[in-house]
C-alpha cells in the first residue's frame, strides 16, 4: 500500500516541511489517556454511497477537487502545495521497526511509496490556531487498494501504543493514541501523537485523519507546539464534499 498513499509531506508546502523535519529528529512523549476528541464521532463505515463505484481520479482531477481560498471561511488561509504535473522526488523514507505500525508511518506523510498513484496536496491556517499549521492531501487508486489501506491502518491504530523507526541516525519512539473520527466519507479513521525533540521548548502535538471517499483517500494532518490542535470540521466537511462533486462530475463524463 506504499504506493498508494504517498503522503510525503516533505513535498508539501515549505512551512510544513520545516515543521515535519524537526518532528522527524525527535522522539514522542506520552499522550493523553483520555480520547476526548479533537475531531468528531467514531471510526465509521457508513453505507454505500454513490463514491464506491468512483473510478480513480487523475492527478488533474484530484488538483481541481482540493479547496481553494473561495471554498473557505475567512478564517482559513488556503496555501497550494505540489501541483498535478511535478515530478516525484525520490526519497529515503521512514520504516516502521514493526512492520504492522507501517500504515501510521504512511498516513502521517513519513512511509514510502512510489510516484505510480495519483495525488494533490495543499496546506493551511487557521486564524483560530494562530501557530496551527495544517495540510490536505487527495490520493487515488482503485477502491480495493483504498479499502485495503482503510484496514491496514485501522489494525495498525489498535495494535500499535507507540511507533520506532530510525531517523537521521536515531532512533525515533512515538506514542500514539486513536481518536473519534470525522463522520465523514466511506471510511475514516483519526489518531494522535507529541513529539519531543529532547531541545528545550514545547513538544509538538500532531492530529492526522483519513478519509476514504470510494477510490480515493483524502488525508488531513495539522500540527502544533505545546497544545492539541483541532481538525477544523467545516474545513474538512467542505473539502469531501467538493471532492465528492468532482468524482460525480468525472463519472457523468465518462
Amino acid at each position: 500500500m506504499g504506493e498508494l498513499m504517498r503522503l510525503n509531506w516533505q513535498q508539501a508546502t515549505p512551512v510544513l516541511a520545516t515543521i515535519l523535519a524537526a518532528s522527524l529528529a525527535s522522539s514522542c512523549s506520552a499522550v493523553d489517556k483520555n480520547p476526548a476528541s479533537p475531531i468528531a464521532t467514531s471510526s465509521t463505515t457508513s453505507a454505500p454511497s454513490p463514491s464506491q463505484t468512483a473510478k480513480p481520479l487523475s492527478a488533474l482531477q484530484l488538483d481541481h477537487a482540493l479547496l481553494t481560498q473561495s471554498d473557505v471561511p475567512e478564517q482559513f488561509n488556503i496555501i497550494t502545495g505540489s501541483t498535478p504535473e511535478a515530478a516525484a522526488t525520490p526519497r529515503k523514507a521512514a520504516t516502521a521497526s514493526n512492520p504492522a505500525c507501517q500504515p501510521i508511518l504512511d498516513l502521517a506523510g513519513l512511509g514510502g511509496g512510489s510516484a505510480t498513484s495519483p495525488e494533490a496536496d495543499e496546506s493551511f491556517q487557521d486564524s483560530a490556531q494562530s501557530l496551527a499549521v495544517g495540510g490536505t492531501m487527495l490520493v487515488s487508486s482503485t477502491i480495493a487498494e483504498a479499502q485495503q489501506f482503510s484496514t491496514s491502518l485501522s489494525r495498525a491504530l489498535d495494535a500499535c501504543p507507540s511507533v520506532s523507526f530510525q531517523s537521521q541516525g536515531k532512533q525515533v519512539t512515538c506514542k500514539i493514541t486513536k481518536l473519534k473520527a470525522p463522520n465523514l466519507g466511506d471510511e475514516s479513521l483519526a489518531f494522535k501523537a507529541i513529539a519531543t525533540t529532547g531541545e528545550i521548548g514545547p513538544p509538538t502535538h500532531d492530529v492526522d485523519a483519513f478519509v476514504r471517499v470510494g477510490s480515493t483517500i483524502a488525508s488531513f494532518s495539522i500540527r502544533d507546539a505545546g497544545v492539541t490542535p483541532k481538525l477544523p470540521a467545516d474545513l474538512t466537511t467542505l473539502q469531501i464534499q467538493k471532492l465528492k462533486a468532482v468524482q460525480k462530475s468525472v463519472a457523468g463524463a465518462s
